[in-house]
């Protein structure tokens, strides 16, 4: 049984398709990469695993069927999507948006220990950790947004965008 499998995915807005027919088969521990033009559907693909939009098809995590579950409910089940641009709740701390990703569970001294641990992973994060996310530089602005779906135990983590280098990815604890 795959990990996640997509069959026949759709997602429009009113009348233009914006995806159309997809078939996905990805294996635990997989890494694949969907490739297209801005404007060729990337974003809705992923909006539509996680039912941010409206789109007809069947998308399943290891058998279970995702398509009539709310959003939080696919998210609980390890179907995570990391925000695109910035991302972050400006207003809030780095603290406060990385809690964000532990907001559905309910072991929160687990959930200290994993936050625990993208500090140890990214110092910096650390050290900004009472700064207000909107004051952050590009670089580390993409540390938190990428670090904040951490606390959520993720199964899978779907982007709408590669990460630049390696480095960004190495030292994050694996869940």
């Amino acid at each position: 049984m795959s990990f996640l499998t997509v069959k026949n995915l759709k997602v429009a807005y009113g009348g233009i398709e914006a995806v159309r027919g997809v078939e996905l088969e990805v294996g635990e521990r997989e890494c694949v990469c969907v490739i297209g033009a801005n404007g060729a559907g990337k974003s809705s693909l992923l909006k539509g695993l996680i039912n941010r939009v409206a789109h007809r098809g069947e998308v399943r995590l290891q058998g279970e069927r995702l398509s009539h579950l709310p959003t939080h409910a696919i998210v609980q089940r390890g179907l995570v999507l990391v925000p695109e641009g910035r991302g972050v709740f400006t207003r809030m701390t780095v603290a406060e948006n990385l809690d964000l990703g532990a907001y559905l569970r309910h072991d929160k001294a687990a959930a200290a220990t994993d936050l625990a641990q993208v500090f140890e992973a990214f110092p910096r994060l650390f050290e900004r950790r009472t700064q207000l996310a909107g004051t952050l530089s590009g670089g580390d602005h993409r540390l938190d947004r990428l670090s904040a779906h951490h606390p959520a135990r993720p199964r899978t983590v779907p982007r709408t965008r590669p990460l630049p280098n390696q480095t960004d990815t190495e030292n994050l604890p694996i869940f």
